[in-house]
C-alpha cells in the first residue's frame, strides 16, 4: 500500500464554463433498432435522469477544455432536484448555462472520455463484497466500492496512471453511464482516495452500497 503524499493544486474556482444543452437528451433509450421513450420526470434515479451533457460555448478564466467541446458534467449541473432548467442567461432566444470547474468530470471525444484535471476514469471491480470462502448469497456478489481499477487519468498526471488499484474514501465513486458502458469517477482534489493498492485483494471489511433508487416500473 502506497499512502497518498502529494497534493494536486486546486484549481476549481479559477474558470467557468458557458454551455448549450439539450435537455430532452435522456429522453429516449435505444434498443436495437428501436427506441424507447422514458418518462424521466418519474424516475427517482437523478444521476441518470437528469441531463449532464453540454458543448461549450464560452470560457471564462483558467479552463481545461475548449469552445466546442462537449463536456460530461455532474447531474445538477443544468437542472436542479426539482429538474428546472438552471438557466444562467438567455440571448437571441438561447439559453446559457453556467458550469463550474468542480461541475465536470469529462470531455466528450468521439467514444472515449478524457478526464478534467483532478478526476480518474475508473471501472468497478465485480466481486463478494466481503472476503470469505464460503459460497454467498447472489446480494453480496456486486460491484466492490472500497477499491477500483483506474482507466485513464487526467493530461500531467504523475501521481496515478492507467491499471493502477486505488482505495476510495466512502462515497468515493460517482457512478455514470456513457455509451452504454458503466464507469466511475474519482476526484482526487475531493480526497476519494485513501492509497494506491498493488492489487484488488486489499480490502476494507465495512460492506459499501450505492444506494439505488431506479424506477422500477420500467424495465429495460
Amino acid at each position: 500500500m502506497i499512502p497518498r503524499i502529494k497534493e494536486s493544486k486546486n484549481f476549481y474556482n479559477q474558470g467557468y464554463y458557458l454551455c448549450t444543452v439539450d435537455l430532452n437528451q435522456k429522453d429516449t433509450y435505444k434498443v436495437a433498432d428501436h427506441s424507447l421513450t422514458l418518462l424521466q420526470r418519474t424516475n427517482n434515479n437523478h444521476r441518470v435522469s437528469h441531463p449532464n451533457v453540454g458543448v461549450i460555448t464560452h470560457c471564462v478564466g483558467k479552463t481545461q477544455f475548449n469552445v466546442g467541446d462537449s463536456i460530461l458534467c455532474h447531474h445538477f449541473a443544468f437542472t436542479d432536484v426539482s429538474r428546472k432548467p438552471k438557466v444562467h442567461m438567455t440571448l437571441d432566444g438561447v439559453d446559457y448555462y453556467k458550469v463550474s470547474t468542480r461541475e465536470v468530470f469529462f470531455k466528450i471525444a468521439g467514444d472515449t472520455l478524457i478526464p478534467r484535471e483532478g478526476n480518474l476514469l475508473c471501472e468497478a471491480i465485480y466481486d463478494k463484497l466481503i472476503e470469505t470462502t464460503l459460497e454467498l448469497a447472489e446480494s453480496l456478489v456486486d460491484n466492490r466500492r472500497d477499491v477500483v481499477k483506474v482507466l485513464d487519468v487526467w493530461e500531467g498526471c504523475e501521481e496515478f496512471k492507467a491499471g493502477d488499484y486505488v482505495m476510495l474514501q466512502k462515497g468515493g465513486d460517482y457512478e455514470l453511464t456513457f455509451n452504454g458502458k458503466s464507469f466511475l469517477k474519482v476526484d482526487v482534489y475531493f480526497k476519494d482516495i485513501m492509497a494506491i493498492v498493488g492489487d484488488p485483494s486489499w480490502r476494507i471489511t465495512e460492506i459499501r452500497r450505492h444506494v439505488k433508487d431506479y424506477n422500477t416500473r420500467i424495465q429495460i
